[in-house]
């Protein structure tokens, strides 16, 4: 696909790692000949070689694709978080490409007519809060209802295996969070995708019959990295701090967004940064360390639209990852929001949507913060959380 312009800013992968798609290419896609098929796709669908999977798809010409579906940030992965993607027509294609975040987040059936395969390939980040999962989920849901096999082409999940976090309450499900699972959940999409279908899920109450490639000579580490999944994601550092700094997004602190270091960096025009900084390097936290850094976020097309504070001076902190595998980037989040209430309860404030305790999975981090209760209460919860979890996983993981 000529149009689509791929920007690889970190190839990290083995040089022997395959991914479900580069499984799939080695078979000549044999399932789908004389097919009609849909791909759920975005810029991150390429092989090992780095070619779209739209690309490969044209040299055969007995497969029908029918449909496309695309995630947040569309098709090439330019538009901003949270920025709805409408539908359009592609000329080269002849068919629309449908947008599941705009008007609609599930295939409608009348978008399902006709159709043999649907196939999903997406580069996940391991997140809970990642969206790409949760359509995943109305993929499977949709599919489900109409009876359509998925195939799904499997990739490394960067954070690797490990687990941290709380589960979900099913009081706090939004399409940040659709699943009782961790923040960090060490699973791939592919894993992610058994699990939902056979832990019955799916609203539909129906199981999929999901046929997976597999990845090939994947060892399971953190680490693995080829391309920016979203526009704030360049890359694997990013991906990792985003697993705890996420929780940002839900108070008036700025995130980094608008600037080169999104997720690594945070503050705020009323932030005094000195005493902050100071705090944060006495709690001597594992596997990072901070800076003191002003910025000012502006608005970057396809990147950040409307970021906070946009144009205007925050005092900040550059949060420098030492030690990705001694790192909790969820006790990073939460010393830094209990530090920042501390120090500034007149100008700190959470969302008035309640978007952080979506993000976390209940109201605990919203009262430990305002109750000025110990650390230890969560990470206690955390890590019973992490090890039921652990155990529920286990029969889904396919490396």
């Amino acid at each position: 696909m000529n149009n689509l312009i791929i920007i690889v800013l970190s190839f990290l992968y083995s040089v022997n790692l395959q991914s479900g798609l580069d499984a799939f290419e080695e078979e000549d896609f044999h399932l789908l000949h004389g097919k009609n098929i849909a791909l759920v796709i975005n810029h991150t669908s390429i092989n090992s070689q780095g070619i779209h999977i739209l690309e490969l798809l044209s040299n055969y010409g007995n497969i029908n694709i029918k449909s496309i579906f695309t995630p947040e940030h569309g098709l090439k992965g330019n538009f901003s978080a949270g920025e709805k993607v409408s539908n359009i027509f592609d000329k080269d294609l002849g068919i629309t490409i449908i947008s599941l975040y705009g008007e609609q987040r599930e295939p409608q059936l009348n978008d399902l007519d006709m159709l043999d395969y649907i196939i999903f390939d997406i580069q996940d980040i391991g997140s809970r809060y990642y969206t790409y999962i949760s359509t995943l989920t109305y993929i499977l849901n949709a599919a489900s209802k109409a009876n359509i096999p998925v195939i799904l082409l499997d990739r490394p999940n960067p954070l690797g295996r490990k687990v941290s976090g709380p589960i979900i309450s099913s009081d706090f499900y939004s399409f940040t969070g659709m699943h009782p699972i961790p923040i960090r959940h060490g699973m791939t999409i592919g894993e992610l995708a058994l699990m939902i279908n056979n832990e019955n899920w799916l609203q539909s109450k129906k199981k999929v019959k999901l046929i997976i490639y597999k990845i090939e000579n994947w060892d399971t580490m953190p680490g693995y990295f080829s391309l920016p999944p979203s526009p704030n994601i360049p890359n694997f550092e990013s991906a990792l701090i985003y697993n705890g700094m996420c929780l940002l997004e839900g108070t008036n602190l700025s995130e980094g967004r608008g600037t080169r270091s999104p997720f690594l960096l945070f503050g705020a025009p009323w932030m005094n940064s000195n005493k902050i900084l100071k705090e944060l390097n006495n709690k001597n936290l594992k596997g990072v360390r901070f800076y003191q850094k002003t910025f000012k976020p502006i608005s970057i097309t396809g990147v950040a639209k409307y970021p906070k504070y946009q144009d205007r001076l925050c005092h900040g902190i550059q949060v420098s990852v030492i030690d990705e595998n001694k790192i909790n980037p969820l006790e990073v989040a939460f010393s830094v929001l209990k530090i920042v209430y501390k120090n500034h309860p007149e100008h700190f404030s959470f969302n008035n949507n309640n978007f952080i305790s979506k993000l976390y999975g209940s109201n605990d981090i919203k009262n430990n913060i305002i109750n000025k209760d110990s650390i230890s209460i969560l990470l206690n919860d955390w890590n019973k959380d992490s090890s039921n979890f652990e155990l529920s996983r286990k029969p889904y993981l396919l490396y």
